[in-house]
């Protein structure tokens, strides 16, 4: 397995966080590959916002790697691809996935049960990044990073035989595969792994 997704919540949010249109929020995370997914949970349906990630630079957001605007997202946990957008954004060591909020933005997903992971905001474009927990918020802002740390590999789910197409092909590779007749590549072997 190859895809990991990363976040520092328990998964359940006891509270709502807005810091209010056009203001930023962001969460530090570590790690290196292909991005492909930004995750992120929702207290009520609706609303907009920008789906931002940004390189480290000196602890805090720096440099912008993507920006989308999404929209009509249901209360609970959301994915938007970013690798439908962009098939080779790549990570490195620290980088930070947030949000820029709009008036209609609705409240994100806060656990309070969980320790602290490195959250800033900040107000507006020309305001300084503050860490909320010196705001006297404590708990993880419910954002989640979906990493291929191995993109290498492609592994369409289901097709055995890597021709774009799932059918009675693949269903007759697998069979001679578990009957041992033949061996997956680890390409192969990942598409089989559905």
């Amino acid at each position: 397995q190859t895809v990991e997704e990363i976040g520092f919540d328990d998964g359940t949010a006891e509270e709502g966080l807005n810091f209010g249109s056009q203001n930023f929020t962001a969460v530090r995370f570590n790690s290196t590959g292909l991005l492909l997914r930004y995750n992120w949970y929702q207290m009520s349906s609706g609303g907009a916002f920008h789906i931002k990630v940004w390189e480290d630079s000196d602890g805090q957001p720096g440099g912008e790697m993507y920006s989308r605007i999404v929209n009509n997202g249901s209360m609970g946990w959301n994915t938007y691809n970013i690798n439908d957008d962009d098939p080779n954004l790549v990570v490195t060591g620290d980088f930070w996935m947030g949000i820029m909020e709009f008036s209609s933005s609705s409240p994100f997903g806060f656990d309070t049960d969980s320790e602290n992971s490195t959250i800033l905001t900040k107000s507006g474009l020309t305001g300084t990044w503050t860490s909320i927990t010196d705001m006297g918020y404590n708990g993880n802002l419910m954002i989640h990073a979906v990493i291929d740390f191995n993109p290498s590999i492609t592994c369409p789910p289901a097709d055995i035989n890597l021709d774009g197409l799932v059918n009675v092909i693949d269903i007759i590779a697998l069979v001679n595969n578990i009957l041992g007749i033949i061996e997956l590549t680890e390409d192969q072997a990942c598409s089989a792994d559905m």
